[in-house]
């Protein structure tokens, strides 16, 4: 063999290594690993952890796995991974799960649906004991904090820390002035991260934070964490049990919460030129005769969140949804099951 052939022969072999190494490698299935399903901020993060049932690595997995490979595998879990503690898989005579039906499938990684601050009422529920990431539900316990410490009466400035806070909800500037009760209403409403931020600035050194994380021990809430005022962390994290419990509290100590919550459109006004500002809910269901209020939250590491309130039959009834891609189809559905369900208790 000549040096010529030698040459053609040796850069052939190559060439089909490369080749089959090409294929392999494109073949080979893309799930990620449950670490690079919490990216957070750039920075690869540990999921957080489930306390009972599947853990939240468990779950990442497969709803990688499902939307890579395009198959429904069923994951009934509550997208607010934020309850701890217990088995939810043990059912007790009122407790109910959401039938396998096509038609009624749900998408959120877990769902808690029962009457508010009642124990023994019929429940329908799927992984409800779950820690899970809250995002902007956060702001509930923003609020009830913002107006047991903070002076109603005091506009409070935005700041440049303030509006370069993520997200543009809101429509505000450095240095334009508000009312408190119009703060809550952006962040109730349109989930402005800007008001939050602000709002928490009002005390120094961290203290809001830390009187975020008091309030939810007073709570009862014992598997709560609090570690910015807008959940844009995935470090804030509750359970379904404790997100109720904040909202037995707010509704009969802080009622006005929920009835920002309830508008489908509002103005907010600037103090400095006395301009009005229009807000537009988020919500789906602001604006129903029996939307009682409610709040949404969405950060990548936690999918879709919506906990809400409605009036059924003259009772409150609390539908909570975790990591769902759809929760508003969710919360559609799983109270119509309810209704369907316990229409004659």
């Amino acid at each position: 063999m000549n040096e010529f052939h030698k040459h053609s022969f040796i850069f052939s072999i190559l060439f089909l290594a490369v080749a089959i190494f090409f294929y392999v490698s494109q073949s080979a299935p893309l799930v990620k690993s449950p670490k690079e399903q919490y990216n957070v901020a750039g920075a690869s993060v540990a999921a957080p952890v489930e306390i009972g049932s599947p853990t939240l690595a468990d779950i990442a997995a497969r709803k990688n796995t499902e939307a890579v490979h395009n198959i429904d595998i069923k994951t009934n879990v509550l997208k607010d991974n934020s309850q701890a503690g217990g088995d939810s898989s043990i059912q007790d005579q009122n407790q109910t799960n959401l039938g396998t039906d096509s038609s009624n499938s749900i998408q959120a990684a877990s769902y808690l649906v029962k009457e508010l601050g009642e124990r023994d009422s019929n429940q329908l529920d799927s992984y409800a004991n779950n820690l899970w990431p809250i995002a902007s539900i956060t702001k509930l316990m923003t609020a009830t904090v913002a107006i047991e410490e903070l002076d109603p009466n005091k506009f409070i400035i935005m700041s440049p820390s303030a509006i370069a806070a993520e997200g543009m909800a809101g429509g505000m500037s450095v240095g334009e002035r508000y009312t408190l009760a119009d703060l809550l209403k952006s962040m109730m409403m349109v989930s402005s991260n800007d008001a939050s931020t602000a709002v928490s600035e009002e005390l120094p050194n961290g203290e809001f934070i830390q009187k975020m994380n008091d309030k939810a021990k007073d709570l009862g809430m014992f598997d709560t964490n609090f570690v910015d005022p807008t959940g844009l962390s995935y470090l804030n994290q509750s359970t379904p049990e404790d997100l109720e419990r904040l909202l037995i509290y707010i509704r009969s100590s802080h009622p006005e919460i929920l009835v920002k919550s309830r508008l489908k459109t509002d103005f907010i006004i600037e103090q400095n030129s006395g301009d009005q500002r229009q807000l537009f809910s988020i919500i789906e269901f602001a604006g129903q005769p029996d939307f009682l209020g409610g709040k949404t939250g969405y950060i990548e590491a936690a999918d879709g969140n919506f906990v809400s309130l409605f009036n059924y039959q003259g009772k409150t009834i609390m539908v909570l949804v975790l990591g769902s891609k759809d929760r508003f189809s969710d919360t559609e559905k799983l109270l119509a099951e309810y209704k369907n369900q316990f229409k004659n208790d």
